[in-house]
């Protein structure tokens, strides 16, 4: 099942989504089969869109799964700043 990152209609009521709804833009090379509306992910705040994502994430995975997903993320992480710290910072 696709998800979308488009709003639904409640959250543009009270006006909670920060987007720019409308028709697909012709001139690019958007798949097919996503519906007549289009929203830019650039129109939604990093927050809000982080938020929107780990939520479809948690419809689709049972609970323990997420939790063991987050503990691996948590650790990858750090292992990633701790190379970066031996390599002496990012450019």
């Amino acid at each position: 099942m696709r998800r979308s990152a488009r709003p639904n209609s409640r959250e543009l009521r009270r006006g909670e989504a920060a987007c720019r709804p409308g028709p697909p833009r012709r001139a690019t090379a958007a798949p097919k089969g996503f519906g007549e509306i289009s929203v830019e992910l650039d129109a939604i705040e990093p927050s809000r869109l982080r938020d929107l994502v780990e939520l479809m994430i948690q419809r689709h995975l049972p609970p323990d799964q997420f939790v063991t997903l987050k503990a691996a993320e948590d650790s990858e992480r750090a292992l990633i700043a701790g190379l970066v710290g031996m390599l002496g910072g990012w450019p």
